[in-house]
């Protein structure tokens, strides 16, 4: 479970950089072709070489803030992601690594 959510945060991550870069060009020019969209996505971000952010995910029940998780995100181009959580307390030092294909998990409570 923990590498779904590794690989979906990564993903969510990179939508929102694509969408910032170019979200407002597909948008007001709906005749552009898939392949175009992708390729403008692809000269967009390119140039990244390397990302750390902090992201701080945040749940509501009947408006007020139910729960909070917060994780720290470290890509390094072209293959490689590091997120270790932050809180809560019992998620703190959970870190996933992905080099590649290969993913590796260290359950900081189990010291595994």
């Amino acid at each position: 479970m923990v590498g779904w959510r590794a690989y979906t945060v990564l993903q969510i991550v990179l939508i929102l950089i694509a969408l910032t870069v170019v979200g407002p060009n597909a948008i007001a020019a709906p005749s552009l072709t898939a392949t175009e969209i992708l390729n403008s996505l692809q000269s967009a971000t390119d140039p990244i070489e390397d990302l750390t952010a902090t992201i701080t995910i945040q749940t509501y029940k009947d408006g007020d803030v139910s729960f909070t998780q917060q994780m720290q995100l470290m890509l390094k181009q072209p293959d490689k992601m590091r997120q270790e959580y932050i809180e809560p307390d019992y998620l703190a030092g959970n870190i996933t690594l992905v080099v590649g294909d290969v993913m590796w998990i260290y359950i900081a409570v189990t010291n595994q």
